[in-house]
């Protein structure tokens, strides 16, 4: 990678999301099917990139409310980093 790693990338690494994250996360991908056409039934939430896959899709493929959703999770993400960085 050109810039160096990811946010919530630990040396190229995904690094594990909390459960409340990945849950909410979750709900949305069930909530707005349409927007994951390529997500398989028994796929799991489980890293930052993952939630950012999913807010990614929302915005893209989502109506304003898929949109609106994917920023309350950014936001969440944003007061994560803030905390530890």
């Amino acid at each position: 990678m050109a810039n160096g790693p990811l946010v919530g990338e630990q040396g190229g690494v995904p690094r594990p999301a909390p459960p409340e994250l990945t849950n909410r996360a979750a709900a949305l991908v069930k909530k707005y099917p349409e927007c994951f056409w390529f997500w398989r039934s028994d796929a799991r939430i489980r890293n930052f990139e993952d939630v950012r896959l999913v807010i990614r899709h929302l915005r893209e493929y989502g109506d304003r409310r898929a949109w609106q959703d994917a920023q309350d999770v950014y936001q969440c993400l944003l007061a994560l980093f803030k905390k530890k960085f």
